[in-house]
């Protein structure tokens, strides 16, 4: 670029940042966004620019930009706000029914299970896609908002999440009194398989009337969805442990529908089932595997009986060399008797790494004696190719022997 070019490009950027900061917000709706994709996509939309403040678009680049949004839209206030933190932008999209909702408080978040009808009803018509993705949606009788990290690449998804909103609020002025219609419309036709697992468990528990109750059941055991299926069993009193199974190790489940169903599994269901059902996902080489080591490190970190069941599980020619970070779970977090169990069962399957963390180990003169002669043993037991020190350029390191 020119020097003469580049001289007048940045006394341009100076005299907006300057008649920006003097002006009210009327003056700074007329003020080019400088290719800002969220006000370009709203501004096109009809919504007017208010509440301009500067932001941090790179390292010592800062550009005045619009941080409210608004227009009327089907008769109600749609409010878009850009919230700016560490150089990354939410949009939270907001608006009022015009019913209200007395003692109402509903959060949708993804590491969340929706409870209650209300939040069962706010998945509806694709929202339940979007609290997957990582939005936030709440509804405390009053505003309805949802919030999402907004992505550049992406901008015309603001248009959705709108639409999604102004959908969801027509249906709030349908009013509490026509609640239970509502879910179970989702429970029975929703296209998401989440909304309609939600729908279904909340309505299921909220208890309904004999004869829609046992159509609900009809409709949800034909569910092609697991999930659903596995509410109505529950709720029935069936053996649910198959179905606990396939979600335990399902590819498209989320992760913590899956670290859920091994939870219920491990602390549950009959040993063998569960043993089986372990192994078969800690032999998934992706976020399977991760998702059950997981579940099973906090069962093992919070409580004791859990513990000793899954050391129980675990303890098996089969499931050992799989389940070697559980048994440093147990290591470090269980009880000392089972902990001495736990690093027996390592001298079994522990490698040369595991002699180094042996050896760094930081517990009772017990623990520790009993560490030292396993460290031993699993030296013993993977030959003198299997461990050695190589010497870097400043400390020596262990390493596993190639060829």
């Amino acid at each position: 670029m020119e020097l003469v070019t580049l001289a007048v490009l940045i006394a341009t950027i100076a005299t907006l940042h300057r008649v920006a900061t003097n002006a009210n917000d009327s003056v700074r709706a007329l003020l080019p966004s400088l290719d800002d994709p969220l006000s370009n996509v709203l501004l096109s939309e009809g919504f007017v620019a208010r509440n301009h403040r500067a932001v941090e678009i790179a390292p010592r680049l800062t550009n005045i930009l619009p941080h409210r949004f608004e227009k009327e839209i089907d008769g109600r206030t749609v409010v878009v706000v850009r919230e700016v933190g560490a150089r990354v932008q939410t949009v939270v999209v907001e608006t009022r029914p015009h019913v209200p909702w007395p003692d109402t408080d509903a959060v949708l978040h993804w590491a969340l299970e929706p409870g209650g009808l209300v939040a069962a009803g706010l998945l509806a018509g694709g929202l339940a896609q979007w609290v997957q993705d990582g939005a936030t949606i709440t509804f405390d009788g009053a505003v309805l908002r949802m919030s999402y990290p907004f992505t550049y690449g992406r901008p015309g998804a603001v248009r959705r999440a709108i639409d999604l909103i102004v959908a969801c609020a027509a249906k709030l002025d349908r009013g509490p009194e026509t609640l239970a219609d509502w879910v179970f419309e989702i429970a029975s036709s929703d296209s998401a398989s989440y909304a309609r697992r939600i729908a279904t468990t909340n309505l299921l528990a909220a208890g309904l009337p004999a004869e829609r109750e046992l159509r609900l059941i009809a409709i949800g055991r034909t569910d092609p969805d697991v999930g659903v299926r596995l509410a109505v069993a529950a709720h029935v009193g069936e053996d649910v442990v198959e179905l606990l199974e396939l979600l335990a190790s399902s590819v498209e489940e989320p992760s913590r529908v899956r670290r859920d169903a091994l939870e219920q599994l491990v602390t549950q269901a009959e040993p063998d089932r569960a043993r089986a059902a372990l192994g078969r996902v800690l032999e998934c080489d992706d976020g399977r595997r991760s998702d059950a080591l997981a579940a099973l490190t906090e069962l093992v970190a919070t409580d004791d009986e859990d513990a000793a069941r899954i050391f129980a599980l675990v303890d098996h020619a089969d499931l050992l060399r799989l389940a070697r970070p559980i048994l440093w779970a147990l290591i470090v977090a269980a009880d000392e008797d089972l902990a001495l169990e736990a690093v027996e069962r390592l001298a079994l399957v522990g490698t040369g790494a595991d002699v180094h963390d042996l050896e760094r180990l930081n517990a009772g003169p017990r623990l520790m004696a009993r560490a030292d002669l396993v460290a031993v043993r699993i030296r013993e037991r993977i030959g003198r190719h299997g461990l050695s020190i190589v010497q870097t350029e400043t400390e020596g390191r262990l390493s596993v022997v190639g060829e």
